[in-house]
């Protein structure tokens, strides 16, 4: 047993040695994109700060906000902590995202990737014994170039998992890449990468789950077929290097038009509370369709929508109603023609939601209000003619 020891002991030394190179490998590959800092911001206790406009231009594939923080002992676990607000703009409200992160920290850096340009400012607000946040930037990542007719929607960039912000794909036919670096494959089960994507709303269907393992499947194309929409994607993984997910449309997939449906009027800026202008609808079967867009920040949004039939001076009646928390969606009306106007109610909506009347013109048409009078009177016309005539030829007849 003793002659043993030292050999047990070597075994050990060893194995400390490779795990040690191996996460020093795992985490190389991310200093090749070669990030340039922008700006940092270090703070200690509590800490409330805005950071001046920086610009990400074109020419910058990727950058990132790496944060780090030591948490106060002195306060309890969730009083202490940092939150950072990302804006775009040098000034304004517009919020495009809130990171946040409470209590016991393990001292390690966490950062968050972005592949959008444009000018951006950050709101800091924390309650730690010490913090230090950077602004980065990579000079080395070089984006594919497009190809054919598939267009990129968007691109997520990370290390660690979360839930990302709605994407849209107006084209029927789009794709996922995708592609990770798990560093290492000592511990296999420990460097999982799932990625499950959800349309916008509460529907818990996903469309298209994609897992990857170190030791078998890295990247892949997931394709997603006759599925427009609005949606998000959960990202989960274990301990990894890195990972590139990209979006892509095609844009010859873009659905034929339904001849038959054709647009009246569209009204815009669906915000607070509105009646809108009058508009005729010629055929009996038309549609609402509305797209809201919520603010910032807010909560889900909801829309109501009276639909009101002008009838003159005979008045006027609601023939439909709606009430909704859906974004996107269709209200039919079947049999009813003239003019029309509505009455909404929208919250948490932001001045990009519109409201589409559209009319199908294989349906019935409407026939205007003097048509029946006037066939009515061609009619009696010609009765009184073929009357008087026939009368006539009668009394002729009487005459010989």
């Amino acid at each position: 047993m003793g002659e043993q020891r030292p050999v047990l002991v070597l075994l050990l030394i060893l194995c400390f040695f490779v795990s040690v190179f191996s996460v020093g490998v795992a985490f190389a590959s991310s200093d090749n994109w070669n990030w340039v800092e922008l700006e940092r911001i270090t703070g200690e206790n509590y800490y409330v700060c805005e950071t001046e406009p920086f610009n990400i231009n074109s020419s910058v594939a990727v950058w990132r906000i790496v944060w780090e923080y030591t948490p106060r002992t002195d306060v309890p676990e969730h009083s202490t902590g940092i939150t950072i607000y990302l804006y775009a703009g040098a000034s304004g409200d517009d919020k495009l995202l809130e990171i946040g992160r409470q209590g016991l920290y393990n001292g390690d850096e966490d950062c968050r990737y972005f592949h959008e340009e444009g000018v951006f400012r950050l709101k800091i607000s924390t309650n730690t014994q010490n913090f230090t946040i950077r602004i980065e930037q990579s000079m080395g990542y070089i984006p594919e170039p497009l190809t054919d007719n598939w267009v990129e929607v968007t691109r997520f960039i990370g290390t660690k998992g979360f839930t990302t912000d709605i994407f849209v794909c107006d084209n029927p036919e789009w794709r996922i890449r995708w592609e990770y670096d798990p560093g290492h494959t000592l511990f296999p089960t420990m460097a999982e990468f799932e990625v499950i994507t959800y349309p916008e709303g509460s529907s818990p269907n996903a469309v298209d789950t994609i897992s990857g393992t170190p030791d078998t499947i890295q990247n892949g194309t997931s394709y997603v077929y006759e599925n427009p929409g609005r949606f998000y994607m959960k990202i989960s993984t274990g301990i990894i290097d890195t990972y590139t997910i990209i979006v892509e449309q095609n844009t010859e997939s873009a659905p034929k038009p339904e001849s038959d449906w054709v647009e009246v009027v569209t009204f815009h800026n669906i915000v607070g509370f509105w009646a809108t202008s009058r508009f005729n609808v010629f055929h009996d079967d038309w549609r609402i369709n509305w797209e809201l867009y919520p603010r910032i920040g807010s909560e889900s949004p909801s829309l109501t929508v009276h639909v009101y039939h002008d009838m003159g001076h005979q008045g006027k009646e609601i023939i439909s109603s709606l009430t909704t928390h859906e974004t996107t969606g269709i209200l039919n009306i079947n049999n009813a023609s003239g003019k029309f106007f509505l009455a909404f109610w929208a919250t948490n909506t932001n001045s990009s939601s519109i409201l589409i009347i559209e009319q199908n013109t294989d349906s019935i048409p409407e026939f205007p209000s003097w048509t029946p009078l006037l066939i009515a009177l061609v009619a009696g016309i010609a009765v009184a003619i073929i009357y008087r005539q026939g009368l006539k030829g009668h009394q002729t007849r009487r005459i010989l």
